[in-house]
């Protein structure tokens, strides 16, 4: 099943903080003319499409992978997908793959706040999504493996003691 929309946006916690994919179906209740107008409109949403949707809008697996690996490096490295107001006005796919080509640049783009011993899975994590935000949808991979890397990662981590995210914002 396709989400076409996949975003940070629509992706919610439940009372036991499991995420929750919302959105569905958009296309089916708007109609697809109306499900396009609406996308085209969401200025937000542009860095979550893939770079071949963009072009020849035809929808695919790997187009949500694509946009998943996109909330993966909002959540690695805890900034927005965009930073329309910043001096780095560049979406984030773009903005951690210029980081990861410098010296010791993936340890740079990792969120301050991330535990020193989660660093090794958060790296593990960063090159899951810089493979699923590829420029060429034939290297990203499937979403089945998608979630067995990240399960991996899951049962390999710390206690939750151990992972927590430290308070101060450097």
């Amino acid at each position: 099943m396709l989400h076409r929309d996949l975003k940070s946006n629509n992706v919610l916690l439940d009372d036991d903080l499991e995420p929750r994919i919302t959105g569905f179906g958009l296309d089916r209740v708007l109609g697809e003319a109306s499900y396009r107008l609406s996308m085209a409109s969401e200025l937000s949403s542009c860095c979550y499409i893939a770079p071949e949707h963009g072009c020849n809008k035809k929808a695919t697996d790997l187009t949500d992978v694509y946009s998943f690996g996109v909330i993966l490096l909002e959540l690695i490295t805890g900034r927005p997908a965009e930073q329309p107001a910043s001096r780095e006005s560049v979406d984030i796919v773009k903005w951690v793959r210029r980081k990861v080509n410098t010296t010791d640049g993936s340890l740079q783009v990792l969120d301050r706040r991330i535990s020193v011993v989660a660093q090794r899975e958060m790296l593990r994590a960063l090159d899951l999504a810089l493979r699923c935000t590829s420029v060429m949808p034939q290297i990203r991979p499937a979403m089945d493996e998608v979630v067995r890397t990240l399960q991996s990662l899951y049962y390999v981590a710390r206690p939750p003691s151990v992972l927590s995210i430290e308070t101060s914002l450097e």
